[in-house]
């Protein structure tokens, strides 16, 4: 991942890992904005290149074919997830590819994804690996209704069945796993009880300096240590380099804050603001000010 502050000017060429509709959008955008795009795709006639980027015919791993892309762009991306890491991990080594190769392998793999959400800290629904019939059961029962899902593979529906009585489960079991593909059952969202908490949330933004035009990255930053559950810092625009957090986008943090009212939250937001460090840091100072006329 580049943290080189420097944008990308139009003229550069754009190199994709796929050319679906996803592709296709990006690259009717990027032509109007001045930027050229080759994808490497197996499809032929894939979307992108019927939108007029130049194409690389070839599977998403062949050595030959990465290599070009490389050579060719300054600048690679992937549509969607169901790409190669390792190739992107061996493309990120030659080629700036912004999302890098670590995020894609996460994303790829259900329960890895889930792993790292809870070792955020981010509430995800309960779930289960599940290896065996008896295991589903388990599942069920101490679940509720839950979806069935393949680890690895699966989109837009495919890869999921819901079960919701114990009938089920053979069918659905031995139509989802197999020796190379892992199932994780999931609680369904409509069986959690949603609590709310009353009162009022407000969030500002810190933006990098340059933003919304573009901003300069890689400026050390410095956070308040302690945090209560009313204060709250969401990270959007922010890389780690060298075990130092630096900026790395536009919109840099979501600094938010709860308050039995308006006028309670906002105070909290923009106290917590305050805490935080790094050069040429700005933001809104009238955020939720109309709400207290």
């Amino acid at each position: 991942m580049s943290l080189d502050p420097e944008p990308l000017q139009p003229g550069a060429t754009i190199g994709l890992l796929g050319g679906g509709q996803l592709a296709q959008m990006l690259v009717l955008a990027g032509h109007a904005m001045g930027f050229r795009f080759m994808v490497l795709e197996p499809n032929p006639e894939c979307p992108a290149a019927l939108a007029g980027a130049e194409q690389i015919t070839a599977s998403y791993t062949d050595p030959e074919a990465l290599a070009k892309l490389a050579d060719s762009c300054q600048l690679v991306t992937y549509e969607f997830e169901n790409v190669d890491a390792e190739a992107v991990s061996w493309l990120e080594e030659r080629v700036d590819v912004p999302q890098g190769s670590e995020i894609l392998r996460i994303a790829q793999n259900r329960l890895r994804e889930k792993k790292t959400l809870v070792r955020l800290n981010i509430p995800v629904a309960p779930f289960q690996k599940i290896t065996t019939e008896k295991e589903l059961s388990l599942a069920l029962k101490s679940l509720g209704e839950l979806m069935l899902k393949t680890v690895t593979g699966g989109y837009d529906g495919k890869g999921q069945v819901r079960i919701s009585k114990v009938e089920q489960i053979p069918e659905a079991f031995s139509s989802l796993y197999s020796t190379k593909t892992e199932i994780v059952a999931e609680k369904r969202l409509q069986e959690i009880d949603l609590s709310w908490k009353p009162g009022a949330s407000v969030c500002v933004i810190a933006a990098a300096p340059g933003y919304p035009g573009p901003p300069i990255k890689g400026l050390p930053i410095s956070l308040p240590k302690n945090f209560t559950e009313e204060k709250q810092i969401f990270h959007a625009g922010t890389a780690l380099q060298n075990e130092q957090l630096v900026t790395n986008g536009g919109r840099v943090f979501g600094v938010t804050s709860q308050g039995t009212n308006i006028v309670e939250a906002r105070q909290r937001a923009y106290s917590l603001m305050e805490g935080i460090s790094f050069k040429g840091k700005h933001f809104r100072r009238d955020i939720a000010s109309k709400a207290l006329n």
